[in-house]
Formats: C-alpha cells, structure tokens, sequence
C-alpha cells in the first residue's frame, strides 16, 4: 500500500507484537502513523489489515523516502534498522 509518510510523522517499524500493540496505542491516542516492514508477509499483517484498514502500510525493502518528516518511530529493540536501509540510495 505505497503512500507517502508526509502526514505521519509516527513510524512504527515491524509488524509483530510490538508494532501491533504500538499500532494499537497510537489508535487509543487518535494519533495518525505509518508502519513499515521489510517483510513481505509479516506475522500480524492479517490481524493488521482488519483492525487498521485505514492506516498505510509498506511492505519489503525500506525505502528512505519513508523516514521523511518522521518525529518518532517505534521499533522492537532487536530489529536491526540500519542494516536493512540503504540511506545513500
């Protein structure tokens, strides 16, 4: 579901637990966010998709124009951002 981060300025990176119950507060919050994953069929994507139909979403490889005008992202402290980005491109 490409879309542009530009109004979102929340991140949450990874479509797990951690990023559903993040998904979930930003929710009970009213705040607006994008999620990211780099996988293709992430573990919670389904449960993802009818609780948050509305939100964007984008899956496989990160693409820097999607931490543009982001204020704070949320991650689970394992996933190795930086590893998977290629901020030069």
């Amino acid at each position: 579901m490409p879309h542009s981060n530009a109004v979102n300025a929340r991140l949450i990176i990874g479509l797990g637990e951690t990023g559903l119950s993040c998904a979930r507060y930003f929710t009970r919050l009213d705040l607006p966010f994008t999620l990211l994953d780099s996988r293709l069929n992430p573990p919670k994507l389904s449960e993802f998709q009818k609780e948050f139909p509305q939100v964007v979403y984008h899956l496989g490889p990160f693409d820097p124009k999607h931490f543009q005008n982001v204020s704070i992202s949320m991650k689970k402290a394992s996933t190795p951002l930086f590893n998977t980005i290629n901020l030069n491109r």
